[in-house]
This record gives structure tokens, C-alpha cells and sequence, in this order.
């Protein structure tokens, strides 16, 4: 009923059996249990015998020489029920569905044919009990039967007798019971053993203990049959309790290969308050513009883009026209985050126009300066390092502590790094420190390490070929949708992935796996990186299971060379590739009777080659250094075949 939604309740069954291999010298009640049993068996006994047992003689009081009407008798509860009873000495009465349920009883329990009713006719056994009773009726009805056959089973009572309500359809539908049979001293009573479980653990505890010596003394017996199947199949053994046909007990099996689908907890979206004001630092470009339009959709009616374009851009113009046809005040300023001075200025403008106090704010201020470490020049390095450093202290500092979140989009290449960004990198790192600066002084703080983000934002407004997102994945970083962002940052500025389920201070997304590495030609660089190493062996089973040789990396493919003319066709095939990736042009546009000098290598790109080299060569690599050195100083052909004298 539980798993159908007929009733409410936190958790599907408490039964369970394992393995306990040490206890503490302080407890307490934990003995061997009975020998030969194996889990399944073990794990079908705790809840029915218990149930049967209660219900019997702690709320029945059933004693030698009674009669029992046991209904549903084929299910666990039902022979649970049948052992104990006649273990008491009573006369049993019992109730199944099939004629295969009725043979179980008279082979397994001995149970006379005449005592075995049909428990879908209402008129096939509380006529055949009161006819086999002398119209007295049983003294005890262990009940787990509904609706019109419940309301017989009460008629079968006995003068003094107890019924045993152990179904909840009647008790959930709050249906009516007929008052005349109290005439005759009966008493009805309702039994739930979760609810026992949950506020009287001491009488569950007592009951369990009683049964556990049942056990010890071999009176309670195994549930048979017992039906094992792994978790993967759960729907089918709901559906096979759903039909009725199941005999016994059902166990779930816990097996390791399982795949299990489930049903992620609904989350909770974001509702921003009217009455406040949203920044959005960065605002000017496309991820802003989408912040913006999704901070609106949320219930905000007053967001402010700050950015050194202001309301220059038409895109801009646009999306505060658009956003305010839904009530919102959208409004975009010319502000350098990193000007201290500016912003204080934009922050009196703020209250001298009257705009409600910011709760919330998305640093989302950056700037491109990239070029190799030895290269770069200061003017470089700091234009990168304001936006990221600057700005956002100057947004700690001059905000308000009481603000319902402080989101800052940092990057992967804060994590992993990226040639030729050694101070994009620093920047992100330290919006990464600031989140959690903030977080240990009690204040709202959550920083996002972006990856690529495809179809909004930089990669999608300043780059004019697909391409681009193709070069960025052959390192390894995943790009997600717009969607997928929207969702991450939903959650910095809940606070929580889920219900009561906090998020730390720094988010990281879309880092490569193992699997990733599999399917490229070449493993990314930050593989080498040990605090990465986890990631390395991560879904590789999978792809190379799916994808054969193509999704074999380098490496894999020189181990299985035998001579180096083979090698090092495969090595430039790879460099082939890495050079059109990183140019831009498909293979064909590459001929490998040329220099690379007259490809236009910079030295970014010679870069990316050396490290192509090193990273995909392993134990090759002291022969393909003479070989690399050439090519990339411009002096040979890609395709020189190797010889002895170059080796």
C-alpha cells in the first residue's frame, strides 16, 4: 500500500539480515543466530513473526484450546501466524486465495482441507465457519482483509472473543464497523507494527526478543517459499504482491552490478522576493542576460546589471524592454567592479533612487588577457586579475552581511588549469578562497567553477565556429546547456542540492573522466595530476566496452606496436589531428610533407603539441623526442618517416 501511495509512509519495509562480525563490550542482546540459515531466509522472519506473534498473544491472548480464524494464511504474516498458533494448541481456521495456496497449508502445515476457505467469497467461509463452529463463531480473527470481507470476518467472533486488525484500507478510508457484535464482550483492536516501532520501542524490542527464543528453541520455522530477487527487479515483486499470487515472503537482494533506478526527491525551486534588489556584476553578456531572465521567472521585480558596457549594447536594451513587460525593473549600469570608487558611487545611486536593499548577487565580471607565463606581459596580468580579485572583494566589502546569497561564477581553470590563463587562473582561485573566507565569518557564499557553457555566454557570443567547443572538450571539460547551469546556480543560491542537504562553498563542474580520456586520442594534461587521480579509472569499463578500438587512447594503441615505422605513423596521425583541432580545419586540410611553420604554429599551440606528445608517448617518449623537437622548431615535415641516424 505503501509503494501503491495508499498510505504514508517514510520508508518501503524494515526487514533486513546481515552479517555482524564484532560487537563493543557494551552491548547488549546480540546473540548467534540460528545455524544454517542464509540471509534471504533470515531476512523473511524479523517483521512477520513478530506481527504474529504480538498480535497473537500479546493483544489476543490467545490460549490452548481457542480457535482462529487466520486470513491471507499463505503470506508470511499468515504462516508465521499458523506455526505459533499451533504451537498455543489452538484450532485453526484459514483463508487463501488459490487452490495452490491451499495445498501449501495442508502439505507444509497439515492443515484439514475443511478448515481452508476461500477468502474472495465473503459467503464461502464466515458460512463455513459458523457452521463448523456450531454458529459460535472463533474466538480470535487475525485480520488483514477489506471492505465487505472484513465486515464478515467481525460477524465470525465469538462471545469474549478479540479481533486483530492488521490491514489499513478500512482504518485509511475511515469506513464504519457494525456496533451490534460489542453485544457479546468482543473487543476489536488495530495493529501496526511500524507505529509500535516508532512509539513504543521497548514493547517492539520485548516481542522481537520472544520471538528470537521462539527461534532458538526451533519453534518458529522458515517462511517458505522465499522468493530472492535483486533490487533491480523491485517493480516486478510489487507487482507480484499485487496480484495476490505470491506465496510466503518476497526478499530484495542487494547485488552489487545492480543498476537501480530511482526517483530523485522533488527540489525545491528558488522564489526571490519582490521587495528586494538583485546584482548581476558581468551583466553585459549573454550568461547575465540569462541570469537576469531567470531571476524574473523566480518572482524578482528589481535586478540591476552592472558591467563597463552599461546600456550600450542593444542586447541589453533588449532584455530590460522584454523583462519589463512582466512587471520587472530591469535596468543595466556602466560599473568597473574592481573600481573601488566607482562602485561605492553605483551603491549611493542605488539608495538616492530608492531601489529596495540587494539581497543577492552574481559576480560574474571577467577578462581574457591569455598568453604564455614567460610571455606575458604585467599590463596583461592584471587586466585578467581585476575583474576576478578586485571586484569581488570590492563586492564583499561594500554590500550588505545580511544578503540572501553572494554566487560568484569562477572556473575549471581555476582547478585544472589552461595554458597561456596562468592569470585567469589565479583570479578564479581566489574568488574560490573568498567563497570560503565567507562561509567561516557566517556570510552567504557560493562559488560556481565553471566549465564550458554551450549555446549562452562568452564561448557562444565571441567565438564564430562550433569549433571552439570542440577544442575546449578535447581538454576535457564538459560543456553543459543553459538549463543545466540554471539548475546549478538555482541551488548556490538555495544553499542546499536537496532538502536539508547543505552545499559547501565551492561548486566544481564539468571536469573530465577516465571515460572522457577513452573516447579523445589523448588524455588532458591535468590527468598527470594526482589529486585528480580518482577521476582516471571512472566509467572507462564502460566506453571501452562500447566503443572498441575507437575509444582507445594512444598509448594503448603504441603498446601494441612491434616496430618504430608503426609508431610513428601513430604518433603523427595524433599530432595531425591535435593540429587541425587547434587550428580549426578538418584532417584533410593538413599535409603532412609540410613544416608546421607554415601552419602558423604560435606558441600557444607549440604548447599544446609538446604536451600532446608527452602526455599520449609514455615509454616512447625518448624517441620521439628528436622527432617532436624538429617538427615544431619548423624544420621538418610532419610525416618524416624515422630512421636509425634521426634516432
Amino acid at each position: 500500500m505503501v509503494a501503491m501511495g495508499q498510505l504514508s509512509q517514510p520508508a518501503l519495509g524494515v526487514d533486513c539480515a546481515g552479517v555482524v562480525h564484532r560487537v563493543g563490550s557494551r552491548v547488549e542482546g546480540i546473540v548467534p543466530g540460528q545455524a544454517g540459515m542464509d540471509l534471504a531466509a533470515a531476512a523473511a522472519l524479523p517483521v512477520v513473526y513478530t506481527t504474529a506473534h504480538y498480535s497473537l498473544s500479546t493483544v489476543a491472548r490467545l490460549r490452548l484450546g481457542e480457535s482462529v480464524l487466520i486470513h491471507g494464511a499463505a503470506g508470511g504474516v499468515g504462516q508465521a501466524a499458523i506455526v505459533l498458533a499451533q504451537n498455543i494448541g489452538a484450532e485453526i481456521f484459514c483463508t487463501v486465495s488459490s487452490e495452490a495456496k491451499r495445498g501449501l497449508l495442508v502439505e507444509k502445515y497439515g492443515i484439514p482441507e475443511e478448515n481452508i476457505f476461500n477468502s474472495r467469497d465473503e459467503d464461502d467461509f464466515s458460512l463455513a465457519v459458523q457452521r463448523l463452529t456450531g454458529g459460535e463463531g472463533v474466538d480470535v480473527v487475525l485480520n488483514s482483509l477489506s471492505g465487505e470481507a472484513l465486515r464478515r470476518s467481525w460477524r465470525c467472533i465469538k462471545r469474549f472473543g478479540r479481533f486483530v486488525e492488521l490491514g489499513q484500507k478500512d482504518i485509511v478510508g475511515n469506513t464504519g464497523l457494525d456496533m451490534e457484535p460489542f453485544l457479546r464482550n468482543v473487543s476489536y483492536h488495530s495493529v501496526n507494527m511500524l507505529d509500535l516501532l516508532h512509539y513504543d520501542l521497548a514493547g517492539a524490542a520485548k516481542a522481537f526478543a520472544e520471538v528470537v527464543e521462539l527461534l532458538r528453541r526451533d519453534i518458529a520455522k522458515p517462511i517458505a517459499p522465499t522468493t530472492v530477487m535483486p533490487f533491480s527487479k523491485m517493480e516486478e515483486a510489487f507487482r507480484m504482491m499485487q496480484t495476490g499470487k505470491h506465496m510466503g515472503k518476497i526478499v530484495l537482494e542487494a547485488i552489487d552490478e545492480d543498476l537501480v533506478p530511482m526517483l530523485p526527491r522533488a527540489v525545491k525551486t528558488t522564489r526571490l522576493r519582490e521587495d528586494a534588489t538583485y546584482l548581476i556584476a558581468g551583466g553585459g553578456g549573454g550568461l547575465g542576460r540569462a541570469i537576469a531572465a531567470w531571476m524574473v521567472k523566480q518572482g524578482a521585480k528589481n535586478i540591476l546589471l552592472l558591467s563597463r558596457s552599461g546600456s550600450k549594447k542593444a542586447s541589453a536594451r533588449d532584455l530590460m524592454a522584454r523583462l519589463s513587460v512582466n512587471g520587472a525593473k530591469v535596468d543595466a549600469w556602466s560599473c568597473d567592479v574592481s573600481d573601488e570608487q566607482h562602485l561605492i558611487s553605483v551603491m549611493d545611486k542605488l539608495k538616492a533612487e530608492g531601489w529596495p536593499a540587494v539581497k543577492g548577487i552574481v559576480q560574474g565580471a571577467m577578462q581574457l588577457q591569455d598568453a604564455t607565463y614567460e610571455n606575458m606581459t604585467h599590463s596583461q596580468f592584471n587586466a585578467a586579475i581585476r575583474p576576478k580579485v578586485h571586484g569581488s572583494w570590492n563586492l564583499h566589502a561594500h554590500l550588505p552581511e545580511d544578503m540572501d546569497f553572494f554566487v560568484l561564477l569562477s572556473s575549471l581553470v581555476g582547478i585544472a588549469g589552461s595554458r597561456g590563463q596562468g592569470n585567469y587562473a589565479a583570479g578564479n582561485t581566489y574568488q574560490d578562497a573568498l567563497a570560503h573566507y565567507r562561509r567561516s565569518k557566517g556570510l552567504a557564499a557560493c562559488c560556481i567553477d565553471v566549465g564550458m557553457i554551450l549555446g549562452v555566454g562568452f564561448l557562444a557570443e565571441d567565438s564564430t565556429d562550433d569549433r571552439v567547443h570542440d577544442n575546449v572538450r578535447g581538454w576535457s571539460f564538459l560543456g553543459i546547456g543553459e538549463r543545466e547551469f540554471l539548475n546549478i546556480l538555482d541551488a548556490a543560491i538555495r544553499g542546499e542540492s536537496l532538502p536539508g542537504v547543505p552545499l559547501p562553498p565551492q561548486l566544481i563542474t564539468g571536469l573530465g573522466t577516465g571515460g572522457m580520456m577513452a573516447r579523445a586520442a589523448e588524455a588532458p594534461w591535468w590527468f598527470e595530476d594526482v589529486k585528480f587521480s580518482h577521476l582516471i579509472t571512472f566509467d572507462t569499463h564502460t566506453i571501452l566496452q562500447n566503443e572498441g578500438v575507437e575509444g582507445v587512447a594512444i598509448s594503448g594503441l603504441l603498446a601494441q606496436t612491434t616496430g618504430l615505422e608503426d609508431a610513428a605513423d601513430i604518433v603523427c596521425d595524433a599530432l595531425v589531428k591535435k593540429l587541425a583541432k587547434s587550428l580549426m580545419v578538418s584532417v584533410e586540410d593538413i599535409e603532412k610533407s609540410n613544416p608546421v611553420s607554415t601552419y602558423g604554429v604560435d606558441s600557444l599551440l607549440a604548447v599544446e603539441l609538446r604536451n600532446a606528445k608527452s602526455t599520449n608517448t609514455n615509454s616512447l617518449q625518448q624517441h620521439i623526442k628528436p622527432f617532436i623537437r624538429p617538427i615544431l622548431q619548423g624544420s621538418l615535415p610532419i610525416g618524416l618517416q624515422w630512421s636509425g641516424s634521426l634516432i
